[in-house]
């Protein structure tokens, strides 16, 4: 209990102090997380800069701002937005609809909630700098219509989901995702009113122009559609596919080296990885067995709590597999309900930028834009919308869909 409450004061004054001293968050946290975790928690060195490097999500980052920065500077998402800016004619409020509802229906189809976000969101930020829309909208708009899609029985997460429901007797997922489906639409829906979606006025549309790829962005598009191919079809991993992919259009030149690895925001990469190993402190200090201590029998409790593991822990490699089982044990509350608050709270808080979706944002992010400040709007976000999300189960929102379908 003390440590735990150590390791999570620990991490406020890290963020106090990043913003007071103007030095990287990452290299502050990497700094407390040792103190803690080694003369506090008696955690082993290696063990704090080993397990808590986020390795894998580190790859993720790096390979798709390779690919990003490859296909901005040959102008290949340029040219793939020419016919999404002609639908639009201009109008950039139907724009921020069309980035929810590609995100949506694409991961919803089997891409599921980390590849479209790292594959889609670079191609949309390119589409929302050329129609001046927010840069901070579009991730929102992007991150909160893969949620609502990648639930789905079809995607990755949303099958794991129907799975480890099915264990604990719910056999009936579709009202779940129903569920998530319309929670998702509405955290878009506040992103849209909140970060200056209304205030988008409609544009004089620019002339059309054909949609011809010249032999680079052609090479593009065909490496984007491998490695697509080799994560859904083969289940290869994206980081060291997209990696593989970067690596060949380097070889044939579609891209100046030089500025490709330049255009990598290291200091981001940096704060991410530095603030993952404060998180893995954390939660080694204690802070999810705290949480799983205290697991409730309430919908609105539930997703709380499932909702604070997810800011320690991944939602679908973590928080899902501990806590959809333990179900039957947590009180009479129906299953299919308890079900949907663990799903639902645990991916409310996915805005997170130590989460992967919001670390993706955070790399994918202009190079004009301020990444600490960022990082705390991101984390604020998660932070409101995991309050929202649990304040609708404690008034009844939820009832009919989930309890009702059952």
């Amino acid at each position: 209990m003390n440590t735990a409450v150590v390791s999570v004061v620990a991490l406020f004054a890290a963020v106090v102090i990043s913003f007071w001293k103007k030095v990287n968050l990452g290299v502050i946290c990497i700094g407390f997380a040792f103190l803690v975790g080694r003369f506090i928690t008696g955690m082993r060195a290696a063990d704090i800069y080993v397990k808590g490097f986020p390795l894998r999500l580190f790859f993720l980052l790096l390979a798709t701002t390779l690919f990003s920065a490859i296909a901005k500077s040959n102008g290949t998402y340029a040219v793939l937005g020419r016919p999404i800016a002609i639908i639009s004619q201009g109008r950039r409020r139907l724009l921020c609809l069309i980035f929810f509802l590609v995100s949506f229906v694409l991961s919803g189809l089997g891409l599921g909630t980390i590849v479209t976000p790292a594959l889609l969101m670079p191609f949309l930020l390119v589409m929302a700098k050329e129609e001046e829309i927010p840069e901070f909208l579009t991730m929102l708009l992007c991150i909160s219509g893969c949620i609502a899609g990648g639930l789905s029985s079809v995607a990755p997460t949303g099958l794991l989901g129907a799975q480890l429901a099915k264990g604990v007797g719910v056999e009936n997922y579709t009202p779940v995702h129903i569920a998530a489906a319309v929670t998702f639409c509405f955290h878009g829906l506040v992103a849209f009113f909140a970060f200056g979606g209304t205030t988008l006025s409609r544009r004089s549309p620019k002339p059309a122009e054909p949609m011809v790829l010249n032999g680079k962005q052609f090479g593009t598009v065909t490496v984007l559609f491998c490695i697509i191919t080799a994560v859904l079809g083969y289940k290869i991993d994206i980081g060291l596919s997209t990696f593989a992919g970067v690596c060949v259009l380097l070889l044939f030149g579609a891209a100046d080296q030089n500025k490709v690895i330049a255009g990598v925001s290291w200091s981001t990469l940096l704060l991410l990885c530095g603030a993952s190993v404060m998180f893995y402190v954390i939660s080694a200090s204690g802070g999810i067995t705290l949480v799983e201590q205290h697991m409730a029998g309430s919908g609105f409790e539930t997703s709380l709590l499932a909702g604070m593991m997810s800011f320690f822990a991944s939602s679908s490699a973590v928080v899902m597999p501990t806590l959809i089982p333990r179900v039957p044990d947590i009180g009479p509350t129906s299953p299919m309900y308890l079900v949907g608050a663990i799903i639902i709270g645990a991916h409310a808080v996915a805005y997170s930028p130590v989460s992967t979706m919001g670390a993706v944002a955070m790399t994918l992010s202009s190079s004009k834009t301020d990444s600490q400040k960022l990082f705390v709007k991101l984390f604020s976000v998660a932070v409101c919308m995991w309050m929202i999300t649990g304040f609708f189960f404690l008034l009844g929102f939820y009832d009919n869909i989930l309890s009702f379908m059952e």
